[in-house]
């Protein structure tokens, strides 16, 4: 779920806007404008289609675009509660309000989780803060995997690199295209992926608070 950097304020006459400001990597799929907050800090205002609650707009290449003052919820399509492990050699060590951190020594092991409310032939942008515990070369891989029909809609959104000890932000965009049928079970896996075909043992955090497809 994408969190504000942080906020600034405009003083109209007779209220006071709160505009959420947010990293320009959350939203790459969107429209947004550059911003820059007091601290020297780069983010961005999400935009919109204008409507009664976008009493602050801007003229874009796309015409006039309203700026969203509502931060973003996200998570509305990844059922967070379904975690499971998903391979043999995966196991899920913790999960918590933060993260999930999980062990897989496969390729292809981790976990998934469900996902809602996802229509056929539409784009959608996975975003995510993992980090990589142990690995020898390998890496993590974000996959949308159609259940219903044994096959992937999108077998490498997003990767990590395999560098160790710190949060790395994974962004993705896929469409489920038009061979999905409304009602199949789609899955989000986010596992190990080989770099050197060996059974490297593989830890990993998943963070929640800006897990998100939207």
């Amino acid at each position: 779920m994408p969190v504000p950097l942080g906020y600034q304020f405009l003083k109209g006459k007779t209220t006071v806007i709160k505009i959420p400001v947010y990293n320009i990597s959350d939203f790459p799929g969107s429209s947004y404008v550059r911003v820059k907050l007091p601290n020297g800090q780069i983010g961005c205002y999400k935009l919109k289609t204008p409507d009664t609650n976008t009493p602050l707009r801007v003229m874009t290449k796309l015409g006039v675009q309203g700026v969203d003052l509502v931060a973003a919820t996200g998570n509305v399509n990844i059922v967070i509660p379904s975690i499971i492990k998903k391979g043999t050699t995966a196991t899920v060590v913790e999960n918590t309000a933060e993260y999930i951190r999980a062990t897989s020594q496969a390729n292809a092991d981790g976990i998934l989780f469900s996902l809602a409310n996802i229509a056929p032939n539409t784009s959608y942008t996975f975003v995510s803060d993992v980090e990589i515990v142990n690995t020898v070369d390998d890496v993590l891989s974000i996959r949308i995997y159609n259940k219903t029909q044994a096959k992937y809609i999108n077998s490498n959104v997003a990767g990590s690199t395999a560098a160790k000890g710190a949060k790395q932000r994974l962004t993705g965009t896929f469409n489920t295209g038009a061979l999905m049928v409304a009602g199949d079970v789609i899955e989000l896996w986010i596992v190990q992926s080989w770099k050197n075909n060996t059974a490297d043992a593989f830890e990993f955090k998943v963070y929640k608070d800006n897990l998100s497809i939207n």
